[in-house]
């Protein structure tokens, strides 16, 4: 009877990491076909918009990494939505050539907000084809405003760039993040690119046409208001198109208490959205037959890739149990080795696209604790607020950092 017993719960607990697991291989594999990005066939009015709230220390640099990209000076423009700021973020801006619209409103804080308030604000302007969105903390590829202007020009309405760890080699905890990064912001996007689903926000190096701003106004205001408005927008019939040919770089938290105030945040949300919103996408889903609609409710569902391997290794354990026992492993081996294969291809072509070497591969030695740290320390399950919340950034550092 015991034998029976591991191997039904060795079978349940497999199944639950080897599911989702599947999925990731497929787009994984699907990742190393690339579409050819297309040309712009005119060169669009743009404008950059970078929510800040307290970024005075960093805001020139983000300013001036757009304004050095190649783009006709008279095509484009940047503005800084100088959001409840007690600083000198809006000063800083406009010297380094930005425009800035300060924002006070001490009810109505966040990011979500802030979007809101300045897509309503450049919109005003007729001759505005298309909009940017940057964050504060974040340097841009020279290609950036040209590659967008050829998605949307092309009739993309929304396009995601991949998305890099500016301070990828400060230590094993950002080279480990910029892994995790690789597999979500360009491994599952690509993959998703190529079967024509939508790849999703990723809150920092979003583009959006004028039509498809004014036909479905940004109106998300949660902890996780990118993944609010792609689910918004799929409903609405719009695929978020990916272009990997182009990319933006923003800072990771250093340090672990850095880490945990933005890990909850995060994962603290999308728990809320689960709750919110799938119901909603899983009827439309199955109403239009749409598979846009069936992978955006996959992404609501499918736990992060730490949880995942916490299953795996919960699996190993009672099959190890099995064995000691039956002197055999269960029927479930298959189930955890198809698993365990998923979850080693998605990680290392993660590892191949985050440029972090073998140095990657020695934070990847740490990742059981930093699974552990997930699932007991970060506490992500925990409730959370619509404040906007800022991210310490590595300047701002309360201790020194070591560089190994």
């Amino acid at each position: 009877m015991l034998t029976i017993a591991l191997s039904w719960a060795s079978l349940v607990v497999t199944v639950l990491a080897a599911g989702p697991l599947g999925y990731l291989l497929l787009l994984t594999l699907l990742s190393f076909s690339k579409r050819p990005p297309g040309s712009a066939s005119r060169e669009l009015s743009l404008v950059a918009v970078i929510p800040a709230h307290n970024e005075a220390a960093g805001i020139a640099a983000t300013v001036a990494s757009l304004l050095a990209a190649d783009y006709p000076a008279d095509k484009r423009r940047v503005l800084v939505i100088a959001d409840n700021c007690t600083d000198d973020t809006a000063s800083h801006a406009l010297a380094a050539g930005a425009a800035v619209y300060q924002r006070t409103d001490p009810l109505l804080r966040g990011k979500g907000h802030a979007l809101g308030v300045a897509f309503d604000h450049v919109l005003a302007d007729p001759s505005v084809q298309g909009v940017l969105v940057i964050d504060a903390d974040t340097l841009v590829a020279a290609n950036l405003w040209r590659a967008m202007a050829a998605r949307l020009s092309a009739g993309q309405g929304a396009v995601q760039a991949a998305n890099r760890v500016r301070n990828r080699d400060v230590n094993w905890r950002t080279r480990l993040l910029a892994i995790a990064l690789a597999m979500i912001n360009g491994v599952r996007c690509m993959g998703r690119e190529q079967l024509s689903l939508s790849a999703g926000l990723k809150g920092n190096g979003m583009a959006f046409s004028r039509e498809v701003l004014l036909a479905h106004p940004h109106r998300a205001v949660g902890i996780v208001e990118d993944v609010e408005q792609a689910v918004a927008l799929g409903l609405g019939g719009v695929r978020v198109a990916y272009a990997a040919e182009t990319w933006i770089a923003s800072e990771s938290p250093v340090t672990a208490q850095s880490a945990v105030s933005q890990r909850r945040r995060w994962e603290g949300g999308r728990a809320q959205l689960l709750v919110t919103l799938l119901p909603r996408v899983v009827r439309a889903a199955i109403a239009r037959r749409s598979l846009v609609l069936v992978d955006l409710a996959l992404e609501l569902v499918i736990p992060p890739l730490s949880y995942l391997a916490a299953l795996l290794c919960l699996g190993s354990l009672l099959e190890g149990v099995h064995f000691m026992v039956a002197g055999t492993f269960s029927f479930a081996i298959w189930t955890w080795g198809f698993g365990a294969c998923a979850l080693l291809a998605h990680v290392g072509r993660g590892l191949m696209l985050s440029g972090t070497g073998w140095r990657g591969l020695q934070a990847l030695l740490l990742a059981p604790g930093y699974v552990a740290w997930k699932l007991v320390i970060a506490r992500p399950w925990a409730r959370q607020s619509n404040t906007w919340v800022r991210t310490t950034r590595v300047s701002e550092e309360p201790v020194p950092v070591r560089i190994d």
